[in-house]
């Protein structure tokens, strides 16, 4: 009974707790793996978590630059409006991605084409006919024509006009029936007349063209056709047109 006791008083003092057997006592001493925080270094380094780095150094201050401030102009008098304030006028500055204009030439206008060509009718009622006589012609251009042109007697083309005139193709479209030429005098305006040869047509049905270059006017122009010592040819029309 007292053998009882003292194995239970020492079980009761043991420093390990209590009701359990000392594993370093049964392994004779050897505490080396069974107290892990006796053996591991890394419990002496330093916290590496920047939460846990508490300082008690202050935060430098933030620094501002402010401009310094723009007094106010001087308050004018009573009674006087105050000075106006200039306002800088902003200069243009030039695009450098963009390429300067150039100044292009305008182009001198174009000259004016010459009139087309232009008809005048040998039987038109325009016209001045001095003994000369408006006859039947089927294969004419209106289909008559102007017969008896010379002996003094003549045809005179009225209002013939040709632009602000200058050099112009004069064609004369005729018909001589004979087997020789007959011969014309035309004048331009009361000018000095032009003797001119027509030959044959072969019959007074066929009509032909004789072209002479002439100088016509500005404005309205008379063309007189006509021989002082025989007949010439019978006149269809006159034509106007440019070289």
């Amino acid at each position: 009974m007292v053998a009882v006791l003292a194995v239970l008083a020492t079980q009761a003092t043991h420093p390990y707790g209590t009701g359990q057997t000392s594993t370093a006592a049964a392994d004779g001493g050897n505490t080396d793996s069974t107290n892990p925080s006796a053996s591991d270094p890394s419990t002496d380094e330093p916290s590496t978590d920047p939460a846990a780095d508490n300082t008690d150094e202050p935060s430098p201050p933030a620094t501002t630059t402010e401009p310094a401030p723009v007094p106010a102009p001087p308050a004018a008098p009573a009674g006087q409006n105050p000075a106006p304030v200039p306002v800088p006028i902003p200069v243009p500055v030039p695009d450098p991605g963009q390429p300067t204009p150039t100044a292009t030439a305008t182009p001198s206008p174009s000259p004016a084409p010459p009139p087309g060509p232009v008809s005048y009718e040998a039987e038109s009622s325009t016209n001045t006919l001095a003994g000369t006589r408006i006859m039947s012609c089927a294969t004419c251009s209106g289909g008559k024509k102007v017969g008896y042109v010379g002996k003094a007697n003549t045809l005179q083309f009225n209002n013939v006009a040709w632009g602000k005139g200058g050099s112009v193709l004069l064609v004369i479209s005729y018909i001589n029936g004979d087997t020789t030429s007959r011969k014309a005098q035309i004048s331009i305006d009361g000018g000095t007349p032009v003797t001119i040869s027509f030959g044959s047509t072969n019959n007074w049905t066929n009509v032909r063209t004789l072209t002479l270059k002439v100088i016509i006017n500005p404005g309205a122009n008379r063309i007189t056709l006509g021989y002082p010592s025989a007949y010439g040819p019978d006149i269809d029309r006159i034509t106007l047109r440019s070289q």
